[in-house]
């Protein structure tokens, strides 16, 4: 009986850890103008197998059209 418990409030912490939301990694910057930004910035683009993010359209539009001169070499 005490092995079920036990077995059961294992299986029941891990079902939980699986169903919470994955945090977040920290802010980054829109390379761009500088802003901090956070994962879920609704503006991205992907240069070189790497995703930027960005404040706004416009931030995401001019990084699209030269993206060489807003990564860091």
């Amino acid at each position: 009986m005490k092995h079920t418990i036990i077995s059961l409030f294992v299986c029941m912490s891990f079902a939980t850890a699986l169903w919470q939301e994955p945090k977040q990694t920290k802010e980054q910057k829109d390379p761009v103008c500088g802003m901090k930004v956070t994962p879920k910035a609704p503006y991205s683009s992907t240069h070189k197998e790497k995703e930027h993010k960005f404040c706004s359209k416009s931030c995401k539009a001019k990084f699209d059209a030269n993206p060489e001169k807003y990564v860091k070499k």
